[in-house]
């Protein structure tokens, strides 16, 4: 059977009100049983997919975070990140100084940060963020920067800026009320391609289901749950088998 794979993001898709139904939750159990693989891709940072997926119990092969900025295995262990610029969180916080309706996160390996707010923020998103002040944030490596807006037309002007100040460097995805600010080179998709490549380019013996004779570096994807090589492979062995059928019926 062909393996195939499935990638969602977490709020607003699987996860409503902090929580996954049980409905969705044993659709994605029968899902790996079948030997397919489940992709989480999501803006959430490490600890924050945490906050959600532990307590649910969901099991998954891989998850995206930061909006791409970082990639994470089964067991939560960064397998890749990417983090912003030196002073980005810092040049934000100026940007924003002042302005009411505001709220500036930073999110981490470690731990996420609430370092400006002007907005009030309440209990439960405070169990996902820290309190932070910006001196906290000397030597720190932070992946994303979220930002809260109640003012659509500041939100628009700190977009704009980041445009033209750090273009190149960072890049701000709009959602809603919210601006997730992580590096220029991170994107949903381009995680998501990035860790097909790396998955094909595993070990046969990593891959469970796989036939032995598909090897690293050969195997291309070919729709959903296909590869190439197997295919030409069987192309190739039936077009021997006819020419030997061929070369019999000559023979007599």
């Amino acid at each position: 059977m062909p393996r195939r794979l499935i990638s969602t993001d977490l709020d607003g898709t699987i996860v409503f009100n902090g929580t996954i139904s049980l409905r969705d939750r044993e659709a994605m159990a029968r899902w790996r049983a079948a030997g397919n693989l489940l992709v989480i891709n999501t803006g959430r940072s490490v600890s924050a997919l945490e906050h959600v997926v532990v307590p649910m119990g969901l099991e998954f092969d891989n998850a995206i975070l930061y909006t791409g900025a970082a990639i994470v295995d089964a067991d939560i262990r960064v397998q890749c990140s990417t983090a912003l610029p030196a002073g980005v969180v810092e040049d934000i916080l100026d940007f924003v100084e002042g302005a009411p309706g505001v709220t500036v996160f930073t999110t981490g390996l470690d731990e996420d940060l609430l370092v400006y707010d002007t907005i009030g923020s309440g209990s439960e998103l405070l169990t996902l963020f820290r309190p932070a002040t910006r001196r906290e944030l000397d030597g720190r490596e932070v992946i994303g920067v979220p930002m809260r807006f109640t003012d659509p037309e500041m939100a628009a002007r700190t977009e704009t800026y980041l445009h033209r100040r750090w273009e190149g460097q960072a890049v701000g995805f709009r959602n809603q009320d919210f601006i997730d600010v992580v590096p220029a080179s991170a994107s949903k998709g381009r995680a998501s391609g990035g860790w097909w490549r790396a998955w094909l380019s595993r070990p046969p013996r990593r891959w469970p289901g796989l036939p032995e004779r598909v090897r690293p570096g050969r195997a291309r994807p070919a729709g959903p749950g296909r590869l190439r090589p197997v295919r030409r492979a069987r192309r190739r062995s039936a077009a021997r088998r006819g020419s030997a059928s061929a070369r019999g019926r000559r023979s007599r």
